[in-house]
């Protein structure tokens, strides 16, 4: 399987993004042959900013910025389209 993914977050660690990746395979989510990652832009880190409020901006990103990178690629090459959001608690959420 293709994925198109997109993760709501500006950089992530190599361990962590290999963490995602094989945890993804283990719940059977997609089997991830190829990913082709859209980086969204960063969320606020406003102390004043509740998490609640930035986890909803954060996933309003990223849904915008994956409808951009689908602009730019043809959808026909992916089975699934993967948007990601990262959580304080450092484990991913997954929104198949």
């Amino acid at each position: 399987m293709h994925v198109l993914m997109s993760l709501s977050i500006n950089k992530i660690d190599p361990s962590m993004r290999n963490k995602f990746y094989k945890e993804l395979e283990d719940k059977k989510f997609v089997k991830v042959d190829h990913v082709e990652t859209v980086w969204t832009r960063g969320i606020t880190h406003d102390s004043s900013v509740s998490d609640t409020d930035r986890a909803e901006q954060g996933e309003k990103q990223a849904a915008k910025d994956i409808k951009a990178a689908a602009k730019a690629v043809d959808l026909n090459d992916y089975e699934a389209i993967v948007g990601v959001c990262y959580s304080k608690s450092t484990e991913f959420q997954v929104n198949p």
